[in-house]
């Protein structure tokens, strides 16, 4: 054999031991029949043996007009599995950040505000105004990912950006302007949360513009339990938690901000943002806990959800009917009893 023929060879088997970057070093298990699931919802789990990474998704089409995403907002907190069975929702995860008993990030109803994003975050005794964003679902069920700044406590005074605020450590931006930023117009729902993940199909991470550095409870390079929500090109919902702590055969690190945002593309999603993690990540069946927070059963108390639900949840008001004249002149119509 020359010793060409043998590199070529060599390579091929150290090819075959080095396991591959990406969604190749994932091995996926559909467990959507386990759950009973509807169609249009997926329930997947991933684990990365070489990195010690376990992870749920929910994969919801919004194809199916009989599936919806739906955020919800509850006073006093609930836990996740109380939270989808007190709504009767197929599925969820927790939605976005609280302190104390005051949900700190956007939670849009069908019609109303429950919630808004923080408007502004100190850090070492200076103010920086951030723009942090919002998963919203809009009136024809399309989605976007925006940073969004609250310039009253209304719907119309949600505001959304192309871009965060420039803010970095130690150089705080101005206060957001309502004219540099876009009203929206369709606006059904939404839920807030951050850092951005990604945009346009790539890594957009924007963890300093909004303002979390020097937040002891969101490094974004440790590896911890996480949420995110994204969504991709052909409509479908991807609601992910990722585990931390043993689990049985497997054993789960948790996961950085940066391979958080690597995972949503590799998973398809063109638009991602994270939501809270820690002890705050998890996600229901039914009534049933899917992932084990902190390594076992006890649930966080949330303000928020993300859950997946039948469409006809959204309770929307049916569309006005145009206004129809009889003219009982016209051949063939009379009149039959008092109230026609």
């Amino acid at each position: 054999m020359s010793p060409n023929f043998i590199y070529k060879l060599f390579l091929f088997l150290l090819l075959l031991i080095i396991p591959l970057s990406g969604n190749a070093q994932y091995v996926w298990t559909d467990l959507s029949e386990d759950e009973e699931l509807p169609d249009g919802v997926k329930l997947i789990r991933g684990y990365n043996q070489a990195d010690q990474v376990l992870v749920f998704y929910l994969d919801v089409d919004l194809n199916n007009p009989d599936i919806i995403v739906h955020p919800y907002f509850s006073n006093p907190f609930r836990t996740t599995t109380n939270f989808t069975t007190h709504v009767g929702a197929i599925a969820a995860i927790n939605g976005g950040y609280f302190g104390g008993s005051t949900s700190l990030s956007a939670l849009v109803e069908p019609g109303q505000l429950r919630s808004q994003n923080l408007s502004a975050v100190n850090r070492d005794g200076t103010t920086y105004y951030v723009t942090r964003p919002m998963f919203s679902i809009n009136e024809d069920f399309s989605m976007s990912i925006d940073w969004i700044y609250h310039f009253g406590s209304t719907l119309d005074d949600i505001i959304k950006f192309d871009s965060p605020s420039p803010n970095a450590p130690g150089s705080p931006a101005p206060v957001p302007v309502r004219t540099n930023g876009s009203s929206y117009e369709q606006l059904l729902m939404g839920i807030g949360g951050g850092p951005v993940l990604v945009k346009n199909g790539e890594v957009r991470y924007t963890y300093d513009e909004e303002g979390f550095f020097g937040n002891s409870g969101l490094v974004g390079n440790n590896a911890v339990p996480r949420s995110a929500v994204g969504f991709t090109d052909d409509n479908r919902v991807l609601l992910v938690a990722v585990e931390s702590r043993p689990r049985g055969e497997f054993f789960s690190f948790g996961i950085n901000l940066p391979n958080l945002a690597q995972l949503m593309i590799d998973l398809g999603a063109v638009e991602a943002m994270n939501l809270d993690g820690g002890g705050s990540t998890t996600m229901a069946v039914g009534s049933k806990l899917i992932n084990m927070p902190n390594g076992g059963t006890f649930q966080r108390p949330v303000p928020t959800i993300l859950a997946v639900t039948h469409a006809d949840s959204l309770k929307l008001p049916p569309p006005p009917m145009d206004e129809v004249i009889i003219d009982t002149e016209d051949e063939g119509v009379s009149i039959v009893g008092e109230d026609w």
